[in-house]
C-alpha cells in the first residue's frame, strides 16, 4: 500500500510540474457583428426604438426643374461600428475626386469590425434598433469601400424614439 501512495504522489508532482511549462490562459474576449437582413414585406417600420428609412442611390443630372430622375433604391450594407474606433476609422479615410471614402480593407486588417451589419430590401428600407447606444455609419460600396457623404455619420443615442433617416449614395450625382 505505501508503494501505492507514493506512485499516486509522483504522478500528483509529475502532473504539476508539467502543466507548469504551459502559458496562463487567459479568457479571450469574443466580438459578434450582427448581421441582420430586412424583409422584402417590410415597407414602414415595426421598431418601437431607433433609426428607419431608405437607401437611395443617386446618380446623374438632378439640377434641373424637369429633371425625371429619380433616385433608384439599393441594398447597399449600412455598417454600424462603436463609437471608440473613430479615430481610427477616420483615419483610413481618404479623398477621391473630392469625396471622402473609407478603406475598409484596412478597418479589417486592424481587426476593426462593424458591431451591425444592416441590409436593406430589395426596396431600399431598413430599420435598426440601436439599444440606446450611438454607433457610427458607413455605407459599403464594395469590399474595400466605405461612404457617408460628408464624413463618417453619427447615430446618436435614441430612447422610445423613432427617427428617419435617409442613407444616400450620391458622390456621382449633380444637384
Amino acid at each position: 500500500m505505501k508503494g501505492l501512495h507514493k506512485l499516486v504522489f509522483a504522478f500528483s508532482i509529475l502532473l504539476m510540474v508539467a502543466s507548469c511549462g504551459k502559458k496562463n490562459s487567459t479568457p479571450t474576449r469574443h466580438f459578434f457583428t450582427y448581421k441582420v437582413a430586412i424583409s422584402n414585406k417590410i415597407k414602414e417600420p415595426t421598431i418601437v426604438n431607433g433609426y428607419y428609412g431608405h437607401m437611395n442611390l443617386y446618380e446623374g443630372d438632378f439640377s434641373t426643374q424637369d429633371s425625371t430622375k429619380t433616385p433608384e433604391a439599393v441594398d447597399k450594407c449600412i455598417l454600424l461600428f462603436e463609437t471608440k474606433n473613430k479615430d481610427f476609422i477616420e483615419s483610413t479615410s481618404y479623398m477621391k475626386d473630392g469625396v471622402k471614402f473609407y478603406n475598409l480593407k484596412k478597418l479589417k486588417k486592424e481587426g476593426i469590425e462593424a458591431k451591425f451589419e444592416i441590409i436593406p430590401n430589395k426596396h431600399g428600407f431598413y430599420q435598426v434598433d440601436n439599444n440606446s447606444t450611438s454607433y457610427l455609419a458607413l455605407i459599403r460600396l464594395n469590399k474595400k469601400t466605405g461612404y457617408y457623404k460628408g464624413g463618417l455619420h453619427t447615430l446618436d443615442i435614441l430612447n422610445n424614439e423613432l427617427k428617419s433617416l435617409e442613407f444616400r449614395i450620391d458622390y456621382k450625382a449633380k444637384f
